[in-house]
């Protein structure tokens, strides 16, 4: 197992897209073991994800720590880990007598840079900051903040803008489109309008 913990270290720092550690060895209740690397306040930590039955339970935890815990789970639970860096995928199978076999792939899987960030802003289509109408229905603040509340409410409107945003080209494919799909287009379109002022999300 020297070699599985080399490899340990070696392999696990930023270039790290995933481990997937499994096929367990005694009967247990966690099925697989998923880790990623993710940056947070500019730290490199790793999560676990255990699977257990439909549950899923996490846990961070630094390098030297996340490495050690990776080497007891094969040495002691589980018979295959299978690791995807940057650059190459690599399996490794552990037998019950503890002789790993170690397979390494190059191979890139990532073309571009992973964004680490553990909590990633999502990108909606219409932006919580400068929407009048947004603040008139209680669901942002007037600086641009969603209301904690109204979460679920401001993805239903972002959601219905999507659809909203991508219906005229569809329509402009289908000449042949009834008639009345297209006067109901046009009323969306001016309640659209009306309740954007103008469009402030640009689109």
């Amino acid at each position: 197992m020297e070699k599985v913990s080399l490899l340990l270290e070696e392999t696990i720092n930023e270039n790290l897209v995933r481990v997937i550690i499994s096929n367990k060895r005694k009967s247990m209740e966690i099925q697989k073991v998923v880790i990623h690397p993710f940056l947070k306040n500019d730290k490199l930590l790793f999560q676990f994800e255990a699977f257990r039955g439909k549950q899923v339970f996490h846990d961070n935890r630094e390098k030297q720590d996340a490495v050690c815990e990776m080497f007891r789970l094969l040495s002691e639970d589980f018979k295959q880990m299978e690791m995807e860096t940057k650059t190459e995928k690599i399996t490794v199978l552990v037998s019950k007598k503890g002789k790993a076999t170690i397979r390494r792939k190059q191979e890139i899987i990532c073309n571009q840079v992973k964004d680490l960030s553990h909590n990633r802003k999502k990108e909606y289509l219409l932006p919580a900051k400068d929407v009048p109408f947004l603040v008139e229905l209680g669901i942002t603040t007037r600086d641009g903040k969603v209301i904690d509340k109204k979460y679920k409410k401001y993805r239903q409107i972002n959601r219905f803008f999507g659809i909203y945003s991508g219906y005229p080209a569809k329509v402009a494919k289908k000449q042949e489109t009834h008639n009345c799909r297209l006067w109901m287009w046009e009323i969306i379109f001016n309640i659209c309008h009306v309740l954007l002022f103008e469009n402030p999300a640009g689109l």
